[in-house]
């Protein structure tokens, strides 16, 4: 049997709900956490690196998003 690595990493991906309303509030969560940092004197990162990896996040496939999206209306 082998033994496994303990440096072995666990990677989770984290899909990116474009224009729902977890992206809102992940993005608010994500706005006071940086806004914390500031206050707390952190330097504020805003470099081209940043920014691409920002940019390259892929939003759920739409047959995805269809399969997830739930109907909360009452009535």
């Amino acid at each position: 049997m082998r033994s496994r690595s303990r440096s072995a990493r666990i990677i989770v991906y984290e899909p990116y709900l474009a224009g729902t309303h977890d992206e809102k509030m992940y993005r608010l969560v994500n706005d006071r956490a940086s806004w914390f940092d500031i206050v707390m004197g952190a330097k504020v990162v805003d470099d081209e690196l940043t920014t691409d990896r920002v940019e390259k996040r892929v939003a759920l496939h739409p047959t995805i998003a269809e399969a997830v999206r739930m109907d909360l209306t009452c009535g």
